[in-house]
């Protein structure tokens, strides 16, 4: 995760001072659908801030995407008593997220633009909990300070979406690289999938 900070920043730098043509910047909030394997859906929030630094000049450009983001994730399951009686599972999960993407804008008018990005993001776990009520009784752990869940994480990313003037809304879908758990959950694997709806505003455009 340092590393990859380190990598981030450099980046923005270098943008900003050399070969950058342009540099937007921007607030973005959004909802994340997670569904690992074999588990149900869970739905989060995302909130945090885009930048975008255009690598070459034109109505048509590549550029790169640094962003910063506070991400839930998660997964809900089923669990069963001794009564064969079914109760949900829910583990929520909380990220300080950093995505790295390059991009392609393409100019549809004068004030819309249509873009694809693909890349990747690295995130560190700063509060993790999940629950499970039954009829007898109620269970809570948190799943990074007892070490049930690793607090590094790393995937992919690929985005499409639009830019109308100041606004963007864009689709993107995250796959995490890693088997998130450990120790006394090293049997199970609800490795992350998700699917995100964002709408950005660009306060430089």
């Amino acid at each position: 995760m340092k590393y990859y900070l380190i990598l981030l920043s450099s980046i923005i730098l270098l943008c900003n001072h050399s070969f950058a043509q342009k540099n937007d910047y921007g607030f973005t909030a959004g909802m994340v659908s997670s569904k690992p394997s074999g588990y149900h859906n869970h739905t989060g929030f995302l909130i945090g801030m885009e930048s975008e630094h255009s690598i070459l000049g034109g109505d048509n450009y590549l550029y790169l995407n640094p962003s910063l983001y506070l991400i839930q994730k998660g997964w809900n399951d089923d669990v069963y008593d001794l009564d064969d009686n079914k109760y949900n599972w829910e583990c929520d999960l909380y990220y300080i997220e950093l995505p790295l993407s390059i991009g392609y804008k393409y100019a549809a008018t004068k004030t819309t633009k249509l873009f694809c990005e693909a890349g990747s993001y690295a995130a560190y776990g700063i509060t993790g909990k999940s629950k499970a009520k039954t009829k007898e009784d109620e269970y809570e752990n948190s799943v990074f300070s007892s070490g049930a869940y690793k607090r590094f994480d790393w995937g992919v990313k690929l985005a499409v979406g639009i830019d109308i003037a100041k606004w963007q809304i864009c689709m993107a879908w995250e796959s995490s690289m890693q088997k998130p758990t450990e120790g006394g959950w090293d049997a199970i694997d609800p490795k992350d999938k998700s699917w995100i709806l964002q709408v950005s505003y660009f306060i430089t455009r």
